[in-house]
C-alpha cells in the first residue's frame, strides 16, 4: 500500500500540470510589411551575351526583419509580347536585410539585340511581395569566330 499513495500522487501532480498548459504561439505583429527590393546587377543597359550566364544580385530589405524570399524574373520585350527568359528564388529568412546572387541564362535562341527587362522581387511572411523597377539590359548574339565574344 505505501508503494501505491506516492506513485498515484506522482501520476496526479503530472496529469494535473501538464493538463492546460498553452502552446506557445508566434508573435503577432501589427505594423504593416514594408518590403523594398533592387537589382544590385547587371548595371542598367548592360550587354550581356545570349548562350552565357550573367551574375544577377537582387537586394531585399524591411525594417522588421521579415524578408522570406528573394528572386528575378527576367522578360524579353519583341513584337508587342514579353516572353519570360529566365527566372529563380531563393528562399531566405527571415531576415532584415539580404542581397543574393543568381545566375541568368539567357538561351541562344534570342534575337540579336534584344531587350531584356530584369525584375526583382521579395517575399514577405504571409503572402506579401514586391516588385523592383526593371532593369533593362540588350542582349546580344556571339557570331562564330568573333574576336569581340
Amino acid at each position: 500500500m505505501r508503494v501505491r499513495a506516492p506513485l498515484f500522487l506522482v501520476l496526479s501532480c503530472s496529469l494535473a500540470a501538464c493538463a492546460d498548459v498553452p502552446r506557445p504561439t508566434a508573435p503577432e505583429r501589427d505594423d504593416p510589411v514594408l518590403l523594398e527590393v533592387e537589382v544590385v546587377a547587371p548595371v542598367m543597359n548592360e550587354i550581356l551575351i545570349a548562350g552565357r550566364t550573367s551574375p544577377v544580385h537582387v537586394r531585399a530589405r524591411e525594417a522588421g526583419g521579415r524578408v522570406h524570399g528573394v528572386g528575378f524574373v527576367a522578360r524579353a520585350a519583341g513584337g508587342g509580347a514579353t516572353t519570360a527568359v529566365d527566372s529563380a528564388l531563393a528562399e531566405v529568412g527571415p531576415l532584415a536585410d539580404t542581397t543574393i546572387a543568381f545566375q541568368l541564362r539567357l538561351p541562344p535562341t534570342l534575337p540579336n539585340g534584344i531587350q531584356v527587362d530584369i525584375y526583382g522581387f521579395a517575399l514577405g511572411p504571409t503572402g506579401q511581395s514586391t516588385f523592383s523597377a526593371p532593369r533593362h539590359v540588350r542582349a546580344y548574339v556571339c557570331p562564330p569566330g568573333a574576336a569581340w565574344c
